[in-house]
């Protein structure tokens, strides 16, 4: 997916200090980070621009935290806020360490956002998720602000609780995700949570199962 013109396009306005929220080319549709089995993409807002369905996974743990706080910033994950994670803090190994996964896009409703899979505005997580609980679950996503929930993406508002997004799609029975040593893999609904857990960490020890 080679997108040189448009990472320089972004660079050159990030280095003139315009926020990622107002890059001129924010509206371009990225065909390979839409899934063609989710109904709303390819979703592209007016306010925030493109939106799509990979994302990346910042924590076994139950939440990203808020977004500033020191604990958002150390989370147990490969990516999150101010991630600095390299190859050798992967102690787990690559191939048992969650890199990415899915979410559902779920379509505005006028002035109403849902914000995930919003990659312009970090602060709303909606470039995240954790893996607390197994793909699909029935637990709802936590959002500051940005949230319309439904029956395959449940979510609720909390602007003072920590915020969560899980791994979700429409494909039968699971999710694709893909992990650090660049390897693609389908979960199960029914893997255990444990392991699923285990998976989104990168450096806490455990021996993980095959799955």
């Amino acid at each position: 997916m080679e997108q040189e013109a448009l990472y320089n396009s972004f660079m050159d306005e990030r280095d003139k200090c315009i926020h990622a929220r107002d890059f001129k080319l924010r509206h371009t549709i990225l065909t390979g980070m839409s899934c063609p089995s989710d109904p709303a993409t390819p979703k592209v807002g007016t306010r925030h621009g493109f939106q799509g369905n990979y994302v990346l996974c910042a924590a076994g743990t139950t939440s990203f935290g808020r977004w500033g706080r020191l604990e958002s910033m150390d989370l147990n994950g490969v990516t999150h806020q101010l991630s600095k994670t390299r190859f050798k803090d992967i102690t787990d190994g690559t191939v048992h360490t969650l890199l990415g996964s899915e979410l559902i896009l779920v379509p505005n409703n006028g002035d109403e956002l849902d914000g995930r899979g919003m990659y312009q505005q970090s602060h709303q997580y909606g470039d995240l998720f954790v893996s607390w609980y197994p793909p699909n679950t029935s637990n709802p996503d936590t959002a500051e602000d940005l949230c319309i929930s439904t029956r395959n993406a449940p979510c609720f508002r909390d602007r003072s609780g920590d915020m969560a997004t899980y791994a979700r799609s429409y494909h039968p029975g699971g999710i694709n995700v893909s992990m650090v040593d660049g390897s693609l893999r389908f979960i199960s609904n029914h893997i255990r949570r444990d392991i699923f857990q285990w998976l989104g960490t990168r450096n806490d020890g455990e021996t993980i199962e095959a799955f």
